[in-house]
Formats: structure tokens, sequence, C-alpha cells
């Protein structure tokens, strides 16, 4: 999986240009958007050297778990009428999942 061409990267960055909250690093989706080229050969960089060594920094992964409510008619207090809903926090982690699930679902 390693060696990703800097043309996927720089797909996934369009593509995920959709959500404009700012997680607490202060990025957007749009920064990364507007960043390209330059940030698309660092993020390549980036994630080849997080590939070969199989390791993720501590902050990528962050995320915070929203309760969205399934049934408004139920009860609200009950756990069973909630579902969670995980938020990533870093968009540099979200460029890298796009990247890993369309090299391993689309390849």
């Amino acid at each position: 999986m390693a060696y990703k061409l800097c043309s996927e990267i720089s797909v996934e960055l369009t593509d995920s240009c959709h959500a404009q909250a700012c997680g607490p690093d202060g990025l957007s989706a749009e920064h990364l958007l507007y960043a390209r080229p330059s940030l698309v050969v660092h993020l390549k960089l980036l994630f080849n050297l997080l590939f070969l060594q199989g390791f993720v920094p501590g902050g990528f992964d962050a995320g915070v778990i929203v309760p969205l409510i399934k049934d408004k008619s139920g009860n609200l207090n009950d756990i069973h009428y909630l579902r969670p809903i995980s938020l990533l926090l870093s968009q540099f982690f979200n460029v890298l999942e796009n990247v890993v699930f369309t090299a391993r679902f689309h390849a």
C-alpha cells in the first residue's frame, strides 16, 4: 500500500472538502483543498512513512462520539434509543482513512 501516487491523494483532498468544521488543530477540509499541490507531496511522504513504519501518531485518530436519537417517540433517557456517531477530529486522518479505504476496497 506504500508509495501512493500524488494524484490519488489529490483526488481524496478534493473529495473530502465537504465538511467545513474545524477540528482542534484549527484546520478544515477547505484548508487542505486550497493547500494543494504542495501539500500533496508532503502528505505522500508522511503517509508512506506511516505505512512503512506501521505507526499512526496518537492525535491522528482522535474523535468525538455523538449520540443521535433513533426514535423520538421512545424514552430519550434509555440508551437503546440512541446510536453513536464518531466524528474524526483530524482532517489529515480523514484523508489517510480515505486513501487506505480506496486502496483496500477499490484496487
